[in-house]
């Protein structure tokens, strides 16, 4: 009896294993991908100001790229890869910052990701959602809370 108690809690301890490795190897962001244009914030969705995302997929890497313009002219320029390097996915954003910051993927759903790092002072944390057809992005950290939404240009009318 001490054996088959023993190998059945084995079976339970490995199906589970198997079942997060095939999650985290089966997760796919095709959310993302899409031309995204920046509403719903006064301050920076005007006849000035413009914010955009550009997200696409090459194989397994998701690739975005996020573009405010003023006036016709690029003001803020950033470049995101979103992959697994490891076993473990990994967001890099460059063009912010002098080097690339790379965040690690702490949570997900088939709807939504948290990535963070703790060691970067603004944004340590930076989060995206899809809810019906509006893309949320959110950078904070423990003082600061800054929310992105976005819609498919597509979408304007």
């Amino acid at each position: 009896m001490k054996y088959l108690v023993l190998i059945f809690t084995l079976l339970i301890i490995a199906s589970c294993t198997s079942k997060e490795q095939k999650q985290t190897e089966e997760i796919e962001f095709d959310w993302l991908i899409g031309d995204w244009v920046r509403v719903g914030d006064d301050q920076f969705y005007n006849d000035t100001i413009t914010t955009f995302e550009y997200w696409t997929r090459i194989d397994n890497i998701y690739l975005g790229k996020g573009i405010t313009l003023t006036r016709g002219d690029t003001t803020f320029f950033e470049q995101i890869v979103l992959y697994k390097p490891d076993s473990t996915w990994a967001l890099e954003v460059s063009g912010v910052n002098q080097e690339t910051t790379v965040f690690r993927l702490t949570e997900f759903t088939e709807s939504s990701f948290t990535c963070e790092n703790p060691e970067n002072e603004f944004p340590n944390k930076i989060e995206y959602s899809i809810n019906k057809d509006t893309l949320h992005a959110q950078v904070s950290n423990e003082q600061l809370t800054i929310p992105f939404a976005f819609i498919k240009k597509n979408n304007l009318q």
